[in-house]
C-alpha cells in the first residue's frame, strides 16, 4: 500500500469544511482507494456530503472517527451513510469512556456506528520527534482504514459496499454487545482482520492441454 497524506486542518487541528471537501476530492482524483478521516464535527456540511458522494461513486472506501464526546451521537462525516463509522475500544474490548480518557471524553456511539477498533493507549509518533501514548477515535479509525486496504489488496474486485460488509460481517461480537448482532456502543463489533481476510479468494482452473485459463470468483458461474 502507498500513503497519500492530505492536509485539511491547521496546526491546532481545526479547519474549514471546504478544505475537507477539497481534500476528499483531491484524494479521489489522485488515485486513492481508501480515505481515512480522523476528524469530525457535530455539524453536517453540504460541501463534505457532496465530496463523499463523489468519492463513493468513484469506488473509494471512506472511514471516519465517531467522535470523542462520550455522546450518543456520531460525528460528521462518520455519520454519513456512505462512510464507515468507527468507535474506540480499550484493551478489554470495552467502549472507551471517561474512565479511560477522563471527563467528559469517550467514544461517541449511536445507531450510525458501524464498528469499533482499538483507540486507547495507542503508541505513536509526536510532533518534534519521538513517540507518545495517545487516545481517541482518531486512533481507532486507521485500523479500519488499513483493513480496507488489506481487503482491496486481497480482492481488487470488491466494491465499496463489499468492503464495508466484509468488515462488519466478520467483526467480533464483544461481551458488551450482550449477544446481539448490533449494539449502539459497538456497532457490528470490534474489527478482526484475520477473520475478515479468511474468505474465498480467486480460483484458477486450467486444462492440461490448454494454454489459456479462466478465473472464477466466489458467486461466479463459469463454463469450461
Amino acid at each position: 500500500a502507498r500513503l497519500m497524506p492530505v492536509k485539511v486542518l491547521d496546526s491546532s487541528g481545526t479547519g474549514w469544511s471546504s478544505d475537507v471537501a477539497y481534500g476528499i476530492r483531491y484524494a479521489v482524483d489522485n488515485g486513492a482507494d481508501v480515505i481515512n478521516m480522523s476528524l469530525g464535527s457535530s455539524d453536517s456540511s453540504s460541501l463534505i456530503s457532496s465530496a463523499i458522494d463523489y468519492a463513493y461513486s468513484a469506488g473509494v472506501a471512506m472511514v471516519a472517527a465517531s467522535g470523542n464526546g462520550n455522546a450518543a451521537q456520531i460525528s460528521y462525516p462518520a455519520r454519513y451513510e456512505k462512510v464507515l463509522a468507527v468507535g474506540a475500544t480499550n484493551k478489554s474490548d470495552e467502549r472507551c469512556d471517561n474512565s479511560d480518557w477522563g471527563w467528559p471524553y469517550g467514544s461517541n456511539y449511536g445507531d450510525n456506528l458501524d464498528v469499533v477498533a482499538p483507540g486507547n493507549s495507542i503508541y505513536g509518533p509526536k510532533d518534534g520527534g519521538g513517540y507518545r501514548i495517545v487516545n481517541g477515535t482518531s486512533l481507532a479509525t486507521p485500523f479500519a482504514a488499513g483493513l480496507c486496504g488489506l481487503l482491496l489488496a486481497y480482492n481488487s474486485n470488491l466494491d465499496v459496499e463489499g468492503v464495508y460488509s466484509a468488515i462488519k460481517d466478520n467483526a467480533d461480537k464483544v461481551s458488551g454487545m450482550g449477544g446481539s448482532d448490533f449494539h449502539i456502543e459497538y456497532g457490528y463489533g470490534r474489527i478482526n482482520a484475520d477473520k475478515t481476510l479468511d474468505v474465498p479468494g480467486s480460483y484458477i482452473a486450467s486444462h492440461y492441454s490448454q494454454s489459456n485459463y479462466v478465473t472464477a470468483w466466489p458467486g461466479d458461474t463459469v463454463s469450461m
